[in-house]
């Protein structure tokens, strides 16, 4: 049975309190809408799990760290990055875990995309194109845009296809002179230490927020736009040309049904169950955050940057 505490204040919590009560060997065990209620249930009930919705600053993320609980981020709570890597990095010592939402790895399209990648459907990995873009905001003036929006892709890459060697990014910024927008776009090059090249294209400039793989192998091509009604289309290559999601596996029916944020929370409770691997841990969005690092310093100066063997680029 995994004990799980929400924080956040009530009006902010109702939907992840919904979505745990559907998860069996879950068990809600406390609720906190303050750093002082926070501390008085960690230190008198016995929490596994702390998932952090609403409004919520860091000196709760780093009490609840620094009690040895797993931590799942949900909806709504904006850490600062700083404050991120600290809790991380503090899961990572007690071997704890550390969940942040929108992960790939539970989205629908991804993950049956490096199911198939990992079963052969494209052969050996060569060019990976990816794309995500998001509303211009007036927010998104003082956010990074590699961390923002890039940490995802670079962590699902990782996943999907192993280390990253060397990263090379380039980024645009520009005031729109009639709305007053910061418009941002990013190119980020990485080499995959298995030999495959993957393109990120990030941008915030966009009308609708959108996503877009291809990825293409010397046997076929997996493709992914979200602007099309088709969640993933397979190509052979050759005489073969290209066949629809059902001919790679049905992968379209796969698709029905999937609630991301249940599953997330699902496998985290299944992982203290010793059911099943946890999928997304501390060290993992650490090592995406050192591709985000890699590629600022890439950014800035022109010049790639080669990350350490197992190590971190900062």
């Amino acid at each position: 049975m995994g004990r799980v505490a929400v924080v956040g204040a009530k009006d902010a919590v109702d939907e992840q309190l919904g979505i745990w009560a559907r998860v069996r060997g879950a068990k809600l065990v406390g609720r906190a809408e303050s750093l002082q209620e926070l501390h008085n249930l960690l230190a008198e009930t016995k929490v596994e799990v702390v998932e952090f919705a609403g409004e919520a600053d860091g000196a709760a993320l780093a009490a609840a760290a620094q009690a040895g609980a797993h931590i799942f981020i949900g909806s709504c709570p904006r850490f600062g990055e700083h404050e991120l890597l600290q809790a991380a990095r503090l899961c990572q010592q007690k071997g704890r875990v550390l969940q942040l939402p929108d992960t790939l790895r539970f989205c629908p399209e991804y993950e049956l995309a490096r199911e198939h990648v990992r079963n052969g459907a494209i052969g050996k990995p060569g060019v990976l194109r990816l794309r995500r873009g998001a509303v211009a905001s007036a927010e998104n003036a003082d956010r990074c845009l590699f961390a923002s929006l890039g940490w995802r892709e670079f962590d699902w890459l990782r996943w999907t296809f192993g280390e990253v060697e060397r990263v090379q990014a380039n980024q645009v910024v520009h005031t729109d002179a009639a709305t007053g927008q910061v418009l941002s776009y990013a190119l980020v090059i990485l080499k995959m230490r298995a030999g495959a090249i993957a393109q990120v294209e990030l941008s915030w400039a966009e009308s609708a927020e959108q996503s877009f793989f291809e990825l293409t192998g010397d046997a076929g091509m997996l493709l992914h736009d979200s602007r099309e009604s088709s969640p993933i289309r397979w190509s052979r290559g050759g005489a073969g040309g290209r066949a629809d999601a059902s001919a790679a596996g049905g992968w379209d029916s796969r698709l029905a049904g999937i609630d991301p944020p249940w599953k997330q929370r699902d496998n985290l409770i299944r992982y203290l169950a010793g059911e099943e691997a946890v999928r997304l841990n501390a060290e993992d969005w650490l090592r995406a955050m050192d591709i985000v690092q890699a590629a600022r310093e890439s950014a800035k100066t022109g010049q790639p940057v080669q990350l350490a063997e197992g190590g971190v680029a900062r």
